[in-house]
């Protein structure tokens, strides 16, 4: 029971959640819509207006541009760039917060509203961008013109449009239209095709059907239609059409028949196309249209029969066509052949082209015919037959010389075409590969083969193999199978035939592998398809060479000091040098023998000679039990393969004995050194020795060293106090044994002494001025014997302005740069390891040039409070009166100084000048009034500039200019035009007071002049004390009265100068600052051009004299009127009490003449194109009557050769085909005889007095 109150409850939430926000019952949710729609309207609105006043701006701001002066005002603070942004802000606000108001209609989702936001903004960015008054202007002004026409003054004192003084239309009745009958006929093929033809075949390109064109010229919609088919077994059958069936083909597409040269492009001609599947005889029959009437078929017959074809068949199984001929020696083929045969099927008799062609190119090409034997009586020759001959062999038989010039390669046979009796040719693709139109036969030439030896300088060794190979002229089918007669030489008797196989052409190049000397020769080769041509009679004998031999005879090499030292060797060789022999060395270290490497770093060492004997010695560089084996020899045959020489016989051991030797390195690597000397030094030389006793095998020393027992000792040199270059040289020494001592290897110690002491100086003492932050180079004088080094260093000291001392080390540099400010002196110099002397005496002095610096100097009067380091304060300045600040600069000129200037609108522009001198005055800017600030951040000079600071990090601070500027006065003249009337103008009192718009400070003093209409001036005046916005005319002081100066005419109170209460003066003053008053006589009216009468509908032109508007007093047709613009005249002229000017001012107005065509009714007449018809013309008005009629032609133009149809048609413009003028037509009626088709209608006609026209573009 409580369910439905749960709902309900459910309900009335649901309800509360989509309330509005403002609720409904304070205000209703349609006047919440209202509300809205109307804001935003308001927005878009005054958007424009905003725009408008953008625009006007930038026009105000070109053409101050332009004329190079500022403008006068400007009508918004807007520019394009915060007139967009200002609107983006508001449209978006105003449309995000349709969805917070809830208000039905206009809740939008977010997707919706962010849609409108774009569209809006869109519509923002137009309005910002060159194409907005275009584009509101096309928009408005239309709308304008539409809604507030312009209207005219008629004399009945109404205010109407022109075009609806007079209603033309009304003087016009009536119209006489005239139609054509249609005649109808229809033909059969009307374009002559020829060619087609029905194919049978399944899946071929030829269609099954032919389609055939019917020309229908008629405007009526055809009912039904028969068409007549006489097959070839001459049966007569009827194809109906009925009218559903022309309406399925009318929707069909026959873009394809306009291109053809028989087609009519008249309108009452359309075309079908109709479909013919069976071979026979058509022709129309009967056609009849919708009205039941039959439409006249002319004679055309066509004739269609089966498509002709031909194609090769192969009666025999499919392997006995192989397609594969090999070519004989004598240009033969092999005899056995198949070809297919030829079957054709079509309307005989059949003619078949056939093309022969071989590798790609055509040979021969012939024709056979094809006869049927069956007599064909009426229409059976149409009918198709199939017939199979042996063509291509009778064709072989007929031209046996067409296969001579063939070769290897391939020959087709390509079925081109056939063609039937009635003409119908069937071209087949000669491209094609397909087996029913092209039968091809592969010929291989005989491949001519040759058993070759490549390399016959390389002969068949020992253990090893060689490789032959077969060469030939032509292109080998692989596999080939070869066999190869092979006779030993060593038995001739004995022969024996090798047969070998090639499958691919990788072992083709392989060529073939013997292992046995002997002759060889090729007996037979085959491909894959045909015998090769050998030539038996060539052979190829391979021999083997003799096994190369050595022997080694060895005898030892002995020193009567320590014994055997070496071996001598003497080889003796057999075969064919040159030949080389390969031996090891070993040395026996306690029973491991430790390979001894040759010079190349490998295990084995060679001999090599050019002769049959060969003689060396071998000796060890140390002492011990060495063993040497030869191990293999080669000659020119027997390179790649050394033969093994025996070792067990060829095996040489003895222990080799070293002569005693001495060294000056213990390093074995090192064999020079080289040693410099400063003046007046010496050195310890070491030397190394290695003395050996045969019997002890001790080490000792020479006597002559007495008592040392070590294998080393050092020799002192004695001092070099000359310079020169010295050598330490062994000499004489000898052993226990009184054997010489030797050096294990060239060595030499080489001693340069020096001759001089180095030393350094300055050239001379000097001072350098350079920018802080920049270096300055100190030249050093250096002498010494063996010049400067980049190992050399020099000490120098720096003392800087304070007395601090610095010692800085120089290495290897011929120069020295500094940087610092102070005093340099050299204290020591080091010149390739060798101390050398300084003096000190002489020092170098560095000094920084002074940066800028500049100072303000202002006028003293200039000055308003107690200048500060921080700020300097002017006194306030008038904007049109120049003041100027005096700087001066200390430094090198061009000074660059840089500043900043805070504008009164909170701009800041950065800058800065360049000065040439050291004293300069620079105007102050007075281009705006308020407080001004300039704030100078840095001066550079041609020395310190501004990187220089930058790279020193220099700071200046110079104290802010501040200035106050007071704005020149102006004035904006409000009303800028006065007019008066000349009875106002009176000597006891004229006053007028003239609103002017002031700015600046009250009271004002002006200055002015008074001017007439030509520029002339009358008068100079003076106004003092203007303490509120207007000037009375009474208050200008002028040096004639006012009232003395002014008669009827135009005059112009120029105001010139302004000066405000801060004393304050604008001299010459350009815009709005003028007032032209016009003083004007009593008002008169005069007819333009007087006439006896007037029409209904004409203008009547007044000159009038005065100062519009003008209110006009009149009386027609005895009532009274008034014409005014809605405002009253000045001045009043009454011309009822003149009789005479009353009279002339009078006129009469005549009615406009009217035409009848047919009793005013629209009459439509049908004719037989040539046949006439009457139009007859009532008139209205005084005779004589002139009228002038037009014949004009639209959709019915041709409707009688254009056939009707469900379709909507497209429209044609009516147009004037005919006009005709008939003059001094005296009675009341007349007729005109006409017959051709179209629409008469009356354009004009006149009277006695008047004539009524109409704008023939109202009956188009």
């Amino acid at each position: 029971m409580n369910r439905p109150n749960i709902q309900e409850s459910e309900e009335r939430v649901s309800d509360d959640d989509r309330s509005t926000l403002i609720p409904e019952h304070i205000v209703d949710a349609a006047s919440q819509r209202i509300f809205l729609v109307s804001i935003f309207v308001v927005i878009q609105c005054w958007k424009i207006y905003d725009v408008l006043l953008v625009k006007a701006d930038l026009f105000a701001l070109s053409t101050a541009a332009r004329l190079e002066s500022a403008p006068d005002l400007t009508f918004t603070s807007l520019n394009n760039f915060t007139f967009v942004i200002k609107y983006v802000l508001i449209d978006g606000l105003f449309l995000w917060s349709l969805p917070m108001l809830n208000v039905p209609l206009l809740s939008f989702g977010p997707f919706v509203t962010l849609l409108l936001t774009v569209l809006v903004n869109i519509f923002t960015f137009l309005l910002a961008s060159n194409t907005a008054l275009p584009l509101l202007s096309g928009i408005v002004v239309p709308v304008w013109n539409t809604i507030f026409k312009h209207k005219e003054l008629n004399i009945m004192g109404d205010s109407v449009l022109p075009q609806k003084v007079i209603d033309m239309n009304a003087h016009f009745k009536g119209k006489y239209t005239i139609h054509y009958l249609p005649a109808s006929s229809v033909t059969l093929n009307p374009f002559h095709y020829e060619g087609l033809c029905l194919d049978v075949q399944p899946e071929s390109s030829y269609s099954r059907y032919v389609r055939v064109p019917i020309e229908f010229n008629t405007t009526t919609d055809i009912a039904t239609m028969q068409l007549q088919h006489i097959s070839p077994t001459n049966s007569m059958t009827l194809l109906n059409y009925t009218s559903r069936d022309i309406a399925k083909l009318l929707k069909r597409d026959y873009a394809h028949l306009h291109k053809l040269l028989d087609h009519k492009s008249d309108g009452r001609i359309f075309y079908v196309e109709v479909e013919l599947k069976n071979p026979g005889k058509y022709r129309i029959h009967t056609v009849t249209d919708s009205n039941g009437m039959n439409i006249r078929p002319y004679k055309s017959d066509f004739t269609v029969g089966n498509c002709p074809s031909a194609k090769f068949v192969y009666p025999e199984a499919e392997l006995a066509y192989t397609n594969i001929k090999c070519v004989l020696k004598d240009n033969t083929f092999q005899p056995e052949w198949l070809l297919p045969l030829l079957s054709t099927y079509g309307v005989f008799p059949l003619s078949v082209e056939v093309m022969t062609k071989f590798n790609g190119k055509m040979i021969n090409k012939f024709n056979t015919t094809l006869q049927s034997e069956n007599i064909s009586p009426g229409l059976k020759w149409l009918e198709a037959e199939k017939m199979t001959r042996n063509s291509l062999e009778q064709e072989i038989l007929r031209n046996p010389l067409l296969l001579r010039t063939v070769n290897s390669g391939k020959f087709e046979f390509q079925l081109l075409s056939v063609q039937d009796k009635l003409g119908i040719r069937r071209e087949y693709n000669p491209a094609s590969k397909d087996h029913d139109i092209n039968f091809p036969i592969v010929t291989k030439e005989t491949a001519s083969l040759k058993l070759v030896d490549r390399s016959p300088d390389s002969p068949l060794l020992l253990g090893q193999t060689k490789t032959l190979h077969l060469d030939t002229k032509q292109i080998i089918q692989l596999p080939l199978k070869v066999a190869i007669q092979f006779q030993d030489e060593r038995n001739a008797s004995e022969k024996k035939i090798l047969t070998f196989d090639f499958n691919d052409a990788e072992d083709f190049h392989q060529g073939i592998k013997i292992d046995q000397p002997g002759l060889y020769s090729l007996v037979e080769g085959k491909d894959s398809f045909c015998p090769c041509e050998v030539d038996k009679g060539l052979i190829v004998p391979i021999m083997t060479p003799r096994v190369p031999t050595v022997v080694i005879k060895g005898e030892p090499i002995s020193d009567r000091c320590v014994g055997t030292v070496g071996f001598e060797f003497d080889l003796k060789f057999t075969g064919k040098p040159p030949f080389e022999v390969l031996y090891e060395v070993f040395k026996n270290l306690s029973g491991f023998l430790k390979p001894i490497l040759s010079e190349r770093g490998l295990r084995q060492h060679t001999k090599r000679t050019q002769s049959d004997q060969y003689r060396f010695d071998y000796r060890p560089r140390q002492e011990g039990n060495y063993v040497l084996i030869f191990k293999s020899l080669k000659d020119v045959y027997y390179h790649n393969n050394p033969v093994a020489i025996p070792e067990a016989e060829n095996t040489f051991s003895t222990y080799f004995h070293q002569k005693s030797r001495y060294t000056f390195f213990k390093d074995s690597r090192q064999t020079h050194q080289e040693i410099n000397l400063c003046k007046g030094g010496a050195i310890l030389a070491p030397i190394h020795l290695k003395i050996v006793d045969i019997n002890t095998k001790k080490v000792l020393v020479s006597q002559k060293i007495k008592d040392y027992y070590q294998d080393s000792f050092k020799v002192s040199s004695p001092n070099f106090d000359r310079g020169g270059n010295y050598e330490i040289v062994v000499k004489g020494a000898i052993d226990n044994l009184g054997c010489p001592v030797t050096s294990l290897k060239s060595e030499s110690i080489v001693i340069n002494a020096r001759s001089d002491l180095p030393a350094v100086l300055f050239k001379k003492s000097e001072t350098f001025k350079i920018i802080e932050g920049d270096s300055v180079e100190i030249p050093l004088v250096v002498k010494s014997s063996v010049g400067r080094t980049s190992s050399d260093l020099i000490k120098y000291t720096h003392t800087d302005g304070n007395g601090n001392e610095k010692e800085v080390l120089l290495s290897g540099s011929n120069i020295l740069r500094v940087s610092k400010e102070g005093t340099y002196r050299l204290s020591s110099f080091n010149n390739k390891g060798c101390d050398g002397t300084v003096k000190k005496e002489e020092t170098i002095q560095v000094v920084y040039y002074p940066k800028p610096s500049m100072t303000f100097h202002p006028e003293a009067g200039d000055v308003d409070e107690p200048t500060t380091n921080t700020f300097i304060s002017l006194k306030p300045v008038c904007q049109d009166v120049p003041r100027d600040l005096k700087l001066k600069l200390t430094g090198k000129p061009p000074f660059v100084v840089a500043y900043l200037i805070n504008y009164p609108h909170g701009k800041t522009k950065s800058s800065s000048m360049v000065i040439e001198s050291n004293e300069i005055s620079i105007p102050l800017t007075l281009k705006r009034k308020g407080v001004y600030e300039h704030m100078f951040t840095a001066v550079y000079d041609s020395r310190y500039t501004q990187d220089n600071l930058k790279r020193i990090n220099h700071k200046y601070s110079f104290p802010t200019i501040r200035y106050e500027v007071q704005g020149s006065p102006n004035l904006h003249v409000d009303k800028t035009h006065m007019q008066f009337c000349e009875n106002q103008i009176s000597e006891d009192r004229f006053t007028a007071s003239l609103p002017i718009t002031f700015e600046g400070r009250y009271p004002f003093e002006l200055s002015g002049s008074i001017q007439n209409s030509n520029g002339d001036i009358l008068d100079k005046f003076e106004v003092h004390n203007v303490n509120t916005p207007s000037v009375d005319l009474s208050e200008l002081k002028l040096s004639k009265p006012l009232l003395s100066l002014l008669s009827v005419g135009e005059y112009i109170i120029a105001f010139q100068g302004v000066t405000d209460a801060n004393k304050c003066h604008l001299k010459q003053l350009f815009s709005q600052n003028t007032v032209r008053i016009s003083i004007t006589q009593v008002p008169t009216i005069l007819k333009q051009n007087p006439k006896d009468y007037y029409c209904v509908g004409e203008h009547i032109a007044y000159n009038m004299s005065g100062i519009a508007p003008f209110t006009l007093f009149y009386e027609f047709n005895g009532q009274m009127r008034k014409l005014s613009k809605d405002m009253i005249s000045l001045c009043l002229v009454n011309y009822t009490a003149n009789d005479n000017e009353f009279e002339k001012l009078k006129l009469e107005v005549r009615d406009l003449p009217s035409v009848e065509i047919s009793q005013g009714d629209s009459i439509i007449k049908n004719l037989h194109e040539g046949d006439k018809t009457e139009i007859i013309f009532k008139f209205t008005g005084v005779p004589p009557f002139l009228v002038t009629y037009v014949r004009t032609l639209g959709d019915e133009e041709g409707l009688h050769k254009r056939r009707k149809s469900t379709k909507p048609q497209a429209k044609h413009p009516r147009r004037v085909a005919e006009t005709k003028t008939v003059k001094d037509i005296w009675d009341y009626e007349h007729t005109e005889i006409v017959g051709l088709e179209g629409t008469y209608e009356a354009i004009m006609v006149a009277d006695a007095f008047c004539k009524a026209s109409r704008d023939i573009n109202e009956i188009l």
